[in-house]
C-alpha cells in the first residue's frame, strides 16, 4: 500500500505539471494538487510504519520520486520563468551525487540514513526536524509560485515585493537542499577506498 501511494504520485505530478502549462481558470487546480503531492510523501512513510511495510525498496521508491517530482517541479518553474536556471542546475545537481553516494552506500549494507555517522550529518540529512523543514520549505514556494502565475492573468504584474519574497523563498529551498546534501558528500568520501585509503 506505502508503494502504491508513492507510485501514484507520478501520475498526479504529470497532471499538476499539465496545469501549470494550461492557461485559464484550471490553473487554480496545481496550488491544492501541488499540496497533495508532498502531503502524499508524507503519508506513504506512515503507512509503511503502520502497516510494517518498511523495506529497503520502499526506501529507495520514495527517495527516487521525492527526486523526481522536486527536480520536474523546478525545471518547470524554470522554464516559464518563474525561477532562475541555477535553482534546478543546483538541485538536479546534488541530488545525482547524493543519490549515487547512498546507492554506493547501499551495496555496503548501510541505508540512506544509517551512513551518516557525525552528530550535525545526522541532524542535517535524517532528523525529522530538518526533513520537516526541508518538506514544509518546498511545499510553500511551489505551491506560492503555483498560486501567483495562476494570479497573474487577472492581476497584471506581480509587486515587486512578492517577486522579491519568490526570489528569496527559492534561495531558501535551494540553499536547504544543498546544506542537507554536503553531509552525504563529505561522509560518504570514506565509503569509497582504494587500497585501503580513503579518496
Amino acid at each position: 500500500m506505502a508503494n502504491l501511494i508513492t507510485l501514484l504520485r507520478l501520475p498526479l505530478l504529470f497532471a499538476v505539471i499539465l496545469l501549470i502549462y494550461m492557461e485559464g481558470p484550471l490553473r487554480f487546480l496545481a496550488p491544492p494538487l501541488i499540496a497533495i503531492l508532498f502531503l502524499m510523501d508524507w503519508m506513504d512513510g506512515l503507512v509503511a510504519r503502520q502497516r510494517a511495510e518498511v523495506s529497503e525498496l520502499g526506501s529507495i521508491l520514495d527517495i527516487a520520486i521525492d527526486r523526481v517530482v522536486e527536480s520536474l517541479l523546478w525545471v518547470v518553474f524554470a522554464d516559464i520563468d518563474m525561477v532562475p536556471v541555477w535553482a534546478p542546475l543546483l538541485v538536479i545537481t546534488r541530488g545525482f551525487i547524493g543519490d549515487t553516494i547512498r546507492g554506493y552506500a547501499l551495496s555496503k549494507g548501510l541505508t540512506p540514513f544509517e551512513m551518516m555517522e557525525s552528530g550535525i550529518g545526522h541532524f542535517l540529512v535524517s532528523s525529522r526536524f530538518m526533513r520537516g523543514l526541508y518538506g514544509i520549505a518546498k511545499v510553500t514556494i511551489f505551491v506560492t509560485l503555483s498560486l501567483v502565475l495562476a494570479l497573474k492573468p487577472y492581476v497584471g504584474e506581480i509587486p515587486r515585493g512578492v517577486e522579491s519574497s519568490m526570489y528569496w523563498g527559492v534561495v531558501l529551498v535551494v540553499g536547504l537542499c544543498v546544506l542537507r546534501g554536503l553531509p552525504v558528500v563529505i561522509e560518504g568520501r570514506r565509503l569509497f577506498s582504494y587500497g585501503g585509503k580513503s579518496l
